[in-house]
């Protein structure tokens, strides 16, 4: 029995080979499954939207375009939380007040994380950790 992750893989990458006219024999299939099987389904499956969707694309992605698709779905998912996150804490009455200092509240008991910022750490935890990425080669640092 599949498991959601593998269904997603499998389901996207049968819909890029037919889009595409590709071949792919099982030890690719199986890179693709062994790459993209810690990403969750849902990024997974709108990043194969996404290669569907691009411009231009006339090949199969690799297994690496893949996960860079991925990594930008969840990078938007993650900004548009973020903005979220922000109008929530623009909205705090502590720190309306003035009483937050950087994300902080004195309190009777000490120094505490203020309501809206813990409130804004767990909405950010319920988007997917971000995809490490390889750093840029160094030519490409200089300015």
């Amino acid at each position: 029995m599949a498991t959601d992750r593998e269904r997603a893989i499998k389901d996207g990458l049968a819909a890029l080979v037919i889009a595409f006219r590709a071949d792919v024999d099982e030890p690719l299939k199986r890179v693709y499954l062994r790459v993209l099987n810690d990403i969750a389904p849902a990024v997974v499956t709108a990043a194969a939207d996404r290669l569907l969707r691009e411009a231009g694309r006339r090949f199969l992605p690799t297994p690496a375009e893949w996960i860079e698709r991925c990594a930008g779905v969840i990078d938007e998912r993650r900004a548009a939380m973020a903005l979220q996150v922000q109008a929530m804490k623009a909205k705090c009455a502590v720190r309306e007040a003035g009483d937050c200092v950087n994300d902080f509240v004195d309190t009777e008991v000490g120094v505490r994380r203020c309501e809206c910022h813990r409130r804004g750490l767990e909405m950010m935890r319920q988007v997917d950790a971000p995809i490490a990425r390889p750093a840029l080669p160094e030519a490409s640092e200089v300015v």
